[in-house]
């Protein structure tokens, strides 16, 4: 098992991402009074980064064995995997993003160019450095976790300009599929113009 640093408190981060749906899959044959449980369990955890038996007990006042089945218990302190994960990732993409931003920062500084002449190119690339942003510029939607993962690892191999481009160029095409967007870009990560493409491959994706 993965060992969790459960004895250090996380930073206060305001925010997580919350799938509203598996949340609602995940709690449909919980009462309302267990929901108001649970929701108050998660967002302490995101706040504490771990929960303690007495947490768990002053929330719920008693054992209830529905609560109690949606946390982990790991040497003395109770966690839900999914928060965890959702914060750990969160943490991550947020350190990731500050470093990026101080690098466009650096640059900014030894650029010869004003700060007001900053062009919209620029812009729009800082917006869609949000994941979720992006996916929801391209596809109409928050990506699931599995979108999620395969979109960071492209970013960190292409860039967020050629992810931006690749992926608004498959919802120009109507491509639908994360797979079949990345079975269908070059070696820079673009994707591959129609003209490009062998005829059988145009044929079967007509189908």
């Amino acid at each position: 098992m993965l060992k969790r640093n459960l004895g250090v408190t996380m930073a206060k981060d305001p925010a997580v991402l919350f799938y509203t749906n598996d949340f609602l899959s995940g709690t449909f044959t919980m009462t309302d009074e267990q929901v108001g449980k649970y929701i108050r369990l998660l967002c302490l955890q995101h706040q504490k980064g771990k929960l303690t038996k007495k947490d768990m007990y002053y929330i719920c006042s008693t054992y209830d064995e529905d609560v109690f089945s949606k946390f982990t218990e790991e040497n003395g302190f109770y966690f839900n995997q999914r928060m965890y994960d959702e914060t750990i990732r969160r943490k991550k993409y947020s350190e990731s993003r500050k470093k990026n931003i101080s690098k466009r920062y650096s640059k900014k500084k030894d650029s010869t160019y004003v700060e007001h002449m900053e062009t919209e190119t620029e812009t729009i690339t800082e917006d869609i450095k949000d994941i979720n942003t992006l996916w929801i510029r391209t596809f109409g939607r928050n990506p699931n976790i599995p979108e999620y993962e395969e979109t960071e690892k492209f970013i960190k191999k292409y860039g967020y300009d050629t992810a931006y481009k690749t992926y608004k160029a498959g919802a120009i095409r109507n491509i639908k599929s994360l797979g079949y967007l990345m079975s269908n870009i070059d070696a820079n990560g673009n994707l591959i113009p129609y003209d490009k493409k062998p005829k059988q491959e145009e044929i079967l994706e007509l189908k």
